[in-house]
């Protein structure tokens, strides 16, 4: 059963920005399809108005904000991870990690658990 319980992901590089601007607008549009990707200032914008955000970060090098997306969508988004991690402009360390935020505006105050 699918949920509509949204997630974004975050992942960090010891790349330079500008050293992987580029494989990474490869890799997106390989992974979706897109012939168009419009780049403004770190961000990867789709005709259909999804976002990748790259910005510098300052516990590494570079950051790479996935949209918004739903769990049909982590397909797509693993193998992007998987064509980051071949490409030899995408150095990641020991030092980088990937965040994952997961949608909870429907969760009820009294089913938290506080540690």
């Amino acid at each position: 059963m699918e949920t509509k319980r949204k997630f974004g992901i975050e992942l960090e590089f010891s790349s330079e920005f500008d050293a992987i601007k580029n494989v990474i607008k490869n890799v997106i549009q390989k992974v979706y399809g897109y012939n168009k990707l419009y780049i403004k200032k770190g961000v990867f914008k789709s005709i259909s108005g999804k976002k990748w955000i790259l910005k510098e970060d300052h516990s590494t090098a570079a950051e790479l904000t996935a949209p918004a997306s739903s769990f049909s969508d982590l397909h797509n988004i693993m193998k992007v991870i998987k064509y980051l991690k071949k490409s030899a402009k995408c150095k990641i360390t020991d030092k980088d990690s990937m965040h994952i935020h997961i949608s909870a505006n429907n969760v009820l105050s009294d089913n938290l658990i506080a540690a």
